[in-house]
C-alpha cells in the first residue's frame, strides 16, 4: 500500500512535470520554427523513379520491337 502512495507522489512530483516541461519545449520550438519566415529551405529536384521515368524513345521500342516493323 505505501508503494501505491510513494509511486503516486513521485508520478506527480517528478514524471508529469517533466513531460509538461517536454511538450512545451516542442511547442515553443514548433512555433518558432512556424515564425521564421527566412530560414532557409533546401530545394532539391526530386529523384525521378526509374521505372516510371522512361524516355518517348524507349516506349516506341516497346510498342514496336525491331524484328516486327514492316515498311
Amino acid at each position: 500500500m505505501a508503494t501505491g502512495w510513494m509511486n503516486l507522489v513521485a508520478y506527480f512530483l517528478w514524471v508529469k512535470p517533466s513531460q509538461e516541461l517536454k511538450r512545451q519545449q516542442e511547442e515553443k520550438a514548433a512555433l518558432a520554427i512556424a515564425l521564421d519566415s527566412y530560414r532557409y529551405v533546401e530545394k532539391q529536384k526530386p529523384i525521378p523513379d526509374p521505372q516510371q521515368a522512361w524516355s518517348e524513345s524507349e516506349v516506341v521500342l516497346l510498342r514496336f520491337p525491331v524484328g516486327s516493323v514492316r515498311v
